[in-house]
């Protein structure tokens, strides 16, 4: 196949996102099996290139064009998109990335898009210097998010929140997680050293490590007999926060990918642990990764709210709840986020994590732990959400985290996306009272 088919996909595959809500995953039409691997790669690149600095190639391109194209010619945007960016931050040769994009043109039997495109980047590539600065005066373009996202991460985090979107503009540092039962953070170092795969020990988890470029993961050593996963340092931390004990009965709610399911069964065999997510299809993904660790858990696909669907009645010593959310940590992971996401996604989101919350917790025994998780930045899905939880429900205390990163919030603590470090994502630790206990708290203080 040739370069042009490549971009006349990833214009394609845009257009999916940004007009019929597609994500990354699911963008590209069956014809990209058709490219080489090489060419697939470097199309699914370009689509997430565009996505991660979509608001300012838009503001630059909504300058230099007369008027806007019409709905019907979203390809050609699209199209001329892909060109900026690639001249902004591939730093393609000039005449490449204008050719290729009316060759894509081309394809898309838009001709009369042509000289447009063609005028539009011979401007651009005359005044480059002057357009980006003014595009830099604008928050949408600055920041690449829009401008409501802006709003609630600067209202909660000011400062530090503009460094987290300015961070998501990154391409985000490939991070393993080694097997506890099978090696240790040292010794898998020193494999990778061996073959000469350059990487370093995570300053957060005990058993993460970073590298200094990303790889195949064929090319790392043992993964295929489970002795490593792939995994960010911030998801990390929530099996040894959890902490699982021998011989617990241990619940991983909304369990798809896996990761954590892993870790737990990793960090502890001798536990017995059931995974709950929606879709059969994902726990095929969740099973896929069990087998090749070698360790075993309970699948069972429900929604979690409902118990009557998938809980046996028997209650769980430790509870680990990654609840469904914004995903407004990873965005630099999965940078169409930004374009699919709505500002009025955000109520049903947490009003879905209430209800989930209020649900799972009755299956968790008196003097059991559950960690509450998110890949979240927004306060209303983490903090604010656990202490609505706690202000409900007497028989819940928060047992205080202490770690070496991120922020002590009123209630857990909150990880904010660190450039070439971890994703953002929060915690909170909560233990359900035994019925003495709670009784007592209840009891008025003697005079």
């Amino acid at each position: 196949m040739t370069a042009s088919t490549a971009r006349s996909l990833a214009a394609q595959a845009l257009c999916n996102i940004l007009m019929h809500g597609r994500s990354t995953d699911t963008a590209f039409d069956r014809q990209i099996h058709q490219l080489s691997p090489p060419d697939q790669g470097w199309a699914k690149a370009l689509v997430m290139g565009v996505c991660r600095h979509f608001f300012l190639l838009d503001n630059i391109l909504n300058t230099l064009l007369d008027k806007p194209f019409k709905k019907k010619d979203n390809d050609a945007r699209c199209a001329l998109l892909c060109a900026l960016h690639q001249l902004i931050h591939l730093q393609t040769a000039e005449h490449a990335a204008v050719s290729e994009c009316l060759k894509t043109l081309d394809l898309f039997e838009k001709e009369w898009a042509k000289p447009v495109a063609n005028a539009v980047l011979r401007r651009f590539l005359r005044e480059q210097a002057s357009l980006l600065e003014a595009a830099s005066k604008d928050d949408e373009a600055r920041f690449n998010h829009p401008k409501w996202l802006i709003k609630r991460i600067r209202g909660a985090w000011g400062r530090e929140g503009e460094a987290a979107m300015l961070s998501s503009l990154t391409h985000p540092p490939m991070t393993l997680r080694v097997n506890q039962q099978q090696t240790t953070q040292a010794d898998y170092l020193l494999e990778l050293k061996d073959a000469e795969i350059h990487a370093m020990p995570t300053e957060f988890s005990s058993v993460g490590i970073q590298l200094d470029a990303a790889v195949d993961v064929t090319q790392l050593p043992g993964f295929e007999s489970g002795r490593v996963s792939v995994q960010d340092e911030a998801a990390q931390l929530a099996a040894s926060l959890l902490n699982p004990q021998p011989g617990n009965r241990t619940l991983d709610a909304c369990c798809a990918p896996g990761g954590k399911t892993c870790h737990l069964l990793e960090a502890e065999p001798d536990q017995e642990v059931h995974a709950v997510d929606l879709e059969p299809k994902r726990l095929q993904r969740v099973q896929e990764n069990l087998d090749r660790i070698g360790l075993s858990a309970v699948l069972k696909a429900a929604p979690v709210e409902e118990l009557d669907q998938w809980w046996d009645k028997w209650p769980y010593d430790c509870i680990l709840l990654d609840v469904p959310c914004s995903a407004t940590g990873v965005i630099r992971r999965h940078p169409d986020i930004k374009l699919l996401r709505r500002p009025s996604d955000i109520a049903p989101l947490v009003a879905l994590q209430a209800q989930i919350l209020n649900s799972v917790w009755k299956t968790l025994k008196p003097g059991g732990r559950m960690l509450y998780a998110t890949c979240s930045i927004l306060p209303q899905e983490n903090a604010m959400q656990v202490k609505a939880f706690l202000e409900q429900h007497s028989d819940a205390t928060e047992i205080p985290l202490h770690l070496n990163c991120g922020k002590a919030v009123e209630v857990g603590v909150q990880l904010l996306p660190q450039p070439n470090g971890h994703d953002g994502f929060y915690y909170a630790l909560l233990e359900k009272c035994k019925p003495n206990e709670n009784n007592r708290a209840n009891v008025p203080n003697e005079p």
